[in-house]
């Protein structure tokens, strides 16, 4: 009996040094990635699969920027402040999304220069202007000038609403 006391004793005694040894070990993590996960979704045919979604944006974008502040406070939903269309304007000019629009032949080469200088107007507008929304949409002249190109640009995409 004392020898089952003492064997316990030594089990207690072991046990509690193990876990106080691994308690002050730092603890390392192996994470292992699943194969699904390596698959870049990032390809030009998923791009080239939604290229007339990005054409109806950048569509969008240029009606949008020929309307003066009535026209567009009463075309627009509130979901959709004036900040809102920088962000698709910037959407529809990062480089994969107006090389896909090329590829697809949605816009022609002849255009691309307008729409460059289009983007280059929309730049003159700063961010804080756009997010606090304080470009006047009826005196701006910089305003007047982007609805100019997007009018022009309208045209030359054959776009008539």
């Amino acid at each position: 009996m004392y020898f089952l006391l003492l064997l316990t004793g030594l089990l207690f005694y072991i046990l509690r040094n193990y876990i106080y040894y691994h308690a002050d070990q730092p603890r390392t993590y192996t994470i292992s990635r699943k194969k699904e996960q390596k698959i870049n979704y990032f390809t030009e045919h998923t791009f080239d699969e939604n290229s007339n979604e990005y054409y109806d944006i950048l569509v969008k974008v240029l009606v949008l920027c020929t309307y003066d502040a009535e026209k567009f406070r009463t075309n627009v939903s509130e979901d959709f402040p004036f900040r809102r269309l920088e962000e698709d304007i910037e959407f529809v000019f990062t480089e994969e999304i107006f090389k896909t629009m090329l590829r697809n032949n949605l816009i022609g080469a002849a255009t691309v220069p307008k729409l460059l200088q289009f983007k280059e107007a929309v730049s003159k507008i700063t961010e804080d202007e756009w997010f606090l929304e304080k470009v006047d949409l009826n005196l701006d002249e910089r305003w007047k000038e982007i609805g100019k190109i997007a009018k022009n640009l309208l045209n030359d995409m054959k776009i008539e609403n």
